[in-house]
């Protein structure tokens, strides 16, 4: 703090009779802690405040507080919103005049900050103030913050007053004032790698700005801080926090890192350059949080790095700084179990451990369990592991039970307000994402918007035909925008091509801006012409070679599928609704058929008027599921199959009316085998006529399955062989696999144990990287007729349990051919180990994952072998 006035040094030692006063402005009610602070501040120091107080007094108060003045030595000036009360005999408020009054004084000044109503002529006062240069100010935002500043400021003045004048320094500028770093009130969870990456790069010579990167409420600020915390011993001066969230003004961000870092500086100069001069020989951590909205003042972070070769930046921001040498860290929410996890596997995800800490907090006690662990789980998937909503929600444990807070969380941005010591951005969901909104411009906030039809995410192409004008084609910048902004997240899928994301809570947000828009009806129109497109040339592409490729694209967007299905039904329009079983390969390949079932067969059932070809659809994928669903006779499926090969024969569908002869032939084993076969054959006369491998495959491995029900291993070798060799020509997993799995059986019927521990540890680890459930179930059930051979009843009783489990999660049946093993296998094992141990064994597996119990058995065999 630069003092102004005459040395006070020549008026000699005070006695203790006329010890040092130190007069306050006429501060009015608004500043009144502040009086009682520095009442309290200037006391500790044994000196002697001097505060005017107007009251009945037989001298005008002009008088009075030009006494008081006169009798002073140290003048401290505190100002905040108003200017105060001008009398009729003066042209200025008492507050001004005491400023003006104090000239020839030691001033000190000290500005509470924010103001966000501050009167003009206060800020006129200040701004001269400034002009002047005859004294300087500091800011603060509470009375703790001004007590401290005003002990520190005066406890110098009274150092240098005993100081030679050789020994004086010529300006305190440069000096600053550690202060601790913020603590949060709880702590962090889940951010051990990250901790370990920032040390590492703040470690290097080389990396001078980091900026921590992510959307709100994803704990940017809180990795920061616990960052700065355990990295501020590496610099001789410390670390500073910065928070800039409160700021509106880009050219504000010099003040609040020099009000941060306690520093004194000459309001005549050039602040951001004082700034830099202060921290030009310091080594310094400066955590500037919130940076997002003032990206306007990145030039003077750059200027400060520039001129100060110790200090380093830790930055938080929903947008990067864009400057050369900036690193960028982008914070991603919490880890989230993947699919089907262990227990364990549900303990060990850093997003379950921040619900358990928080619940735990709220409602002593709480604990995930192996009952409530998958509601847990869905909780903290449907937040998209983001911290702060995973804050906000965890504490409603304690009144509201987790069955309905797993509802609630899918319903509402506002269903759980946080504490009141949050800031009022972060109180609730929406305001976190409030936020980020406002920084956008229209086209950006059009795009968010628009974005909101898409489940799952989207390619580039994806977007460009559901979002883009024709005023305004380029998608692609508004995009890029939208992922700086930390509003879209970029990944790869499965197959490494790029994709874009919106996470649920911003996709909630940008569905409810897209229905004020009026523009809801028009999006999810494009998006089903889209992905109505897509799936007609998936549903080809999954025939073919290619169709490894178009596995991954189709998993990739089933959810945008799934919800053109949805959004269509619901509407009434069934004709745009069963368009999206084109890919009815890739359901059937992952199991994933079930959730229709229920839907269509309502459709069925009301009987409404379509057009020939969608109805063929209906009746195809009603059949295809009755021939699949679990405890259901497969005659239930002829009947609707029959009426597609009619329809589709007449409508001159070739490829359709093959493959709804080939699932009425699968319909009818092993009742009707002979015609069975006769359907088939047709088929196959169709598919080898156009050149169809995949149907050709299908069609030999229903032969297959049918010399086996009737017991004729030589023929159903052949056709199985056969099967094998088209699966493998088109590079199709999935088909290799179950035909593999399906000869593992014959073999194991004929008593060829060895061949069929082959084919089945072939088929299960295709049908693993895949992940096709029925495939599965019926690898593990022949790996419990492996185990059951090779004298291991315990170990085949667990496998059993896991393949009914399997069954029951995707409610699909199994293969003929694996019924009649398993109804010698499990009644053997039962005998082996006894009713008790065959229930505890059966039950273990019915616990297990299908890719644990998958992945045991594997291991097991290898170890036989």
């Amino acid at each position: 703090m630069r003092v102004q006035g005459p040395d006070i040094e020549g008026r000699g030692i005070l006695t203790a009779d006329q010890r040092l006063r130190v007069f306050i402005s006429s501060t009015l009610q608004e500043l009144a802690p502040e009086r009682r602070t520095f009442r309290e501040a200037v006391e500790r120091l044994h000196l002697v405040p001097v505060m005017f107080e107007a009251g009945a007094r037989p001298h005008p108060p002009r008088t009075l507080y030009r006494a008081y003045l006169d009798q002073s030595h140290v003048f401290v000036g505190v100002y905040w919103q108003s200017y105060g009360w001008v009398t009729p005999d003066l042209e200025v408020s008492g507050l001004e005049d005491e400023y003006l009054l104090s000239q020839g004084m030691p001033s000190l000044l000290y500005i509470k900050t924010p103001a966000p109503d501050r009167e003009p002529r206060l800020t006129g006062l200040l701004q001269r103030i400034e002009d002047e240069g005859r004294a300087s100010y500091r800011c603060f935002e509470s009375s703790e913050e001004f007590g401290e500043l005003l002990a520190d400021d005066l406890a110098l003045l009274l150092t240098e007053r005993f100081q030679g004048v050789g020994e004086r320094r010529s300006s305190p500028l440069g000096s600053i004032r550690p202060r601790p770093l913020p603590v949060p009130p709880t702590p962090i969870v889940g951010r051990e790698d990250e901790l370990s990456s920032l040390a590492g790069s703040l470690g290097r010579e080389d990396v001078r700005l980091i900026t921590l990167i992510g959307p709100g409420g994803v704990g940017k600020t809180r990795l920061a801080l616990a960052s700065a915390s355990e990295l501020s011993r590496s610099f001789a001066d410390g670390a500073f926090f910065v928070d800039l969230a409160p700021l509106s003004e880009p050219d504000e961000v010099p003040d609040a890192v020099a009000s941060s870092i306690g520093m004194t500086y000459e309001r005549s100069r050039l602040l951001a350059d004082s700034v830099i001069e202060v921290l030009a020989p310091r080594s310094v951590l400066l955590l500037l949080d919130n940076f997002e909205h003032l990206t306007d003042a990145s030039p003077f972070v750059s200027a400060l790095l520039a001129a100060c070769p110790d200090v380093k930046v830790l930055a938080t921001s929903r947008i990067p700084l864009r400057l050369r040498g900036e690193h960028r860290f982008p914070v991603k929410p919490l880890a989230l179990p993947r699919r089907e996890p262990s227990f364990e596997e549900i303990l060990a995800s850093p997003a379950v451990g921040l619900f358990q800490s928080r619940a735990e907090q709220a409602e002593p006690g709480f604990s995930v369990t192996r009952e409530n662990a998958s509601a847990v789980v869905e909780i903290c998937s449907r937040l998209d592991g983001l911290p702060l909503a995973i804050e906000l929600t965890a504490p409603a444990v304690r009144s509201i039970p987790l069955g309905l807070l797993t509802e609630r969380v899918r319903t509402s941005l506002d269903a759980f307000a946080g504490q009141a010591d949050l800031p009022q951005r972060q109180r609730t969901l929406r305001a976190t994402v409030d936020w980020s909104y406002s920084l956008l411009d229209e086209r950006e906030r059009r795009m968010l918007a628009r974005l909101s039809v898409f489940v799952g995410g989207f390619t580039l192409e994806a977007a460009e035909n559901v979002c883009a004008d024709a005023d305004e084609p380029d998608t692609l910048e508004r995009l890029s925008s939208l992922v700086d902004n930390s509003l879209v997240a970029i990944e790869e899928d499965a197959a490494g091509r790029p994709r874009f994301r919106l996470l649920d809570t911003v996709r909630e947000y940008a569905r409810d801006k897209l229905h004020e828009r009026g523009e809801t009806e028009e999006a999810e129109r494009r998006h089903a012409e889209y992905f109505l497109e897509f799936v007609r040339v998936a549903g080809r592409e999954l025939r073919t070679a290619g169709q490894r490729e178009w596995f991954l694209r189709v998993a990739a967007d089933h959810p945008n599928i799934d919800a053109v299905l949805r959004r269509a039904i619901g509407r009434g329009d069934i004709v745009t609704g069963l368009g999206t079983t084109a890919i009815w390969i890739y359901s059937w390949i992952t199991s994933d058929i079930t959730p229709y079932w229920a839907l269509l067969e309502s459709i069925h059932a009301q009987d409404p008027p379509l057009p020939d070809d969608s109805r063929a659809w209906l009746l195809f994928v009603i059949g295809t599921g009755r021939i699949e669903k679990l405890h259901a006779p497969r005659r239930e499926a002829v009947a609707p199959l029959t009426e597609a090969v009619e329809l589709w024969r007449r409508s001159g569908d070739r490829t359709a009316e093959a493959d709804a002869e080939t699932f009425l032939a699968l319909a009818l084993i092993p009742d009707e085998n002979k015609t069975a076969s006769a359907h088939l054959d047709h088929a196959l006369t169709i598919y080898r006529e156009l050149g169809d491998l995949w149907g050709a495959c299908l069609a030999h491995y229903i032969l297959g399955e049918i010399a086996l029900t009737e017991g004729d291993a030589v023929r159903a070798e052949t056709m199985l062989r056969e099967a094998v060799a088209l699966a493998r020509s088109i590079e199709s997993d999935h088909m290799t696999g179950v035909t593999l799995c399906e000869m593992g059986f014959a073999a194991f019927t004929a008593g060829d144990r060895d061949p069929a521990r082959s084919a089945f540890t072939e088929a299960a680890g295709l049908l693993l990287g895949i992940y096709s459930r029925e495939g599965l179930a019926d690898c593990l059930d022949g790996f419990a007729a492996v185990s059951l051979a090779d004298g291991d009843a315990e170990d085949a009783a667990a496998l059993l349990g896991a393949a009914d489990a399997t069954r029951e999660q995707i409610g699909f049946g199994a293969s003929l051919t694996r019924d009649s093993i398993v109804a010698e296998v499990s009644p053997r094992a039962r005998r082996a180990l006894g009713d008790d141990a065959f229930r505890e064994a059966y039950a273990r597996g019915k616990a297990m994952r299908t890719r644990e119990a998958v992945e045991g058995a594997l291991d097991r065999l290898a170890r036989r072998s």
